[in-house]
Formats: structure tokens, C-alpha cells, sequence
């Protein structure tokens, strides 16, 4: 909603959150099953190069804004958001391999995800972003939690859910 997803726009989210359209119903692409299905074997290899624990998360919503969440894929030592990315040479686009830092998409994505969490009461100190590209490079992220990013993101969620969700309206195609 804040346009920085290299795959969904504000109107995917609106169609969503209306049950205009079913995530059940909608056919999950080849490269995205397969990211789905090998998540559990980057946490482990997470956990092997660092040594920390590393436990599935649960979705956690907004401690006063109920109709804000956030799925985390799995914490780490009970301290640190983690976020597994499967990426191809298909589908890295603009991560290349050399890159020292996060996309801005994945900064925004864990931004608000520790921001959720920590106002639901699991205080996060910040993000770990294991990436497996091509299946044979891994490397490991850090994204610093950014409490002005997060307010701007909570707000525009906010303001995603008032003025598009409650009255139905369709926000702008980009």
C-alpha cells in the first residue's frame, strides 16, 4: 500500500482485505511454492550458522488496531524478527547478489513487522534476513528497526484501512 512491493499493489491488498478475493482460491505460482516449501530448510540454516534458536512464528496483530497485522516467519533467541527469502536469478531483480543491503521493499515488510510485534508485547530488537539465491549462495541480513519508518507505515495502513476497506472504496490503480 506504500508502493514499494516488487508483487502486489494497494488494489491487491484492497481486494484482499474486501474477500473480494480468496488467497485460497488464487493459484500460487511454481517460484513461489517452491520459496514456500524450502522457508523451514533457510531457518534451519540460519540456526546452523549462528547458533541461535529459531522457532516458527504466529501471526501477531496490533494491540489496539485490530485490523493490523503481521505474519513473521520465524523468531530467532526470542529477540530477533527473521524473514527467509528464496530468490533465483529470475527473481532477485533488484537484489543482486553483491548486495550489502536489504531492498527497500523488504526494509519497509520488516520495519512493520517488528513494529506489529512490538505492540503486541514481544519486543524485537531487529530483523534477520537469510537469503538463499540460486540454492547455493546464503547470506544473512540485518535490518535495523526504524521507529519513524514504522509510524509512517502504521499510518498509511491506517489510513489504507479508513478510507479504501470500511467504505469500500478502491484505492487508485498504480
Amino acid at each position: 500500500i506504500v508502493g514499494v512491493s516488487p508483487f502486489r499493489v494497494a488494489m491487491d491488498v484492497y481486494l484482499r482485505k474486501c474477500g473480494l478475493v480468496d488467497e485460497k482460491d488464487e493459484q500460487e505460482s511454481e517460484h513461489l511454492w517452491i520459496g514456500r516449501m524450502i522457508e523451514p530448510a533457510i531457518a534451519e540454516m540460519l540456526a546452523d550458522r549462528t547458533g541461535m534458536n529459531v522457532e516458527k512464528a504466529e501471526p501477531l496483530l496490533h494491540a489496539s488496531e485490530p485490523n493490523l497485522g503481521a505474519r513473521l516467519d520465524y523468531i530467532a533467541d526470542g529477540r530477533f524478527n527473521v524473514e527467509c527469502k528464496f530468490l533465483t536469478t529470475f527473481g532477485r531483480g533488484n537484489w543482486p547478489e553483491d548486495a550489502d543491503e536489504v531492498p527497500q521493499s523488504i526494509v519497509a515488510q520488516t520495519t512493520y513487522q517488528i513494529g506489529i510485534a512490538r505492540t503486541a508485547g514481544l519486543y524485537l530488537e531487529k530483523s534477520l534476513v537469510p537469503r538463499l539465491l540460486n540454492g547455493v549462495s546464503f547470506r544473512i541480513y540485518e535490518v535495523a528497526f526504524d521507529e519513524e519508518l514504522y509510524a509512517l507505515l502504521e499510518a498509511a495502513a491506517k489510513r489504507f484501512w479508513r478510507d479504501h476497506v470500511v467504505p469500500r472504496v478502491p484505492p487508485p490503480l498504480d
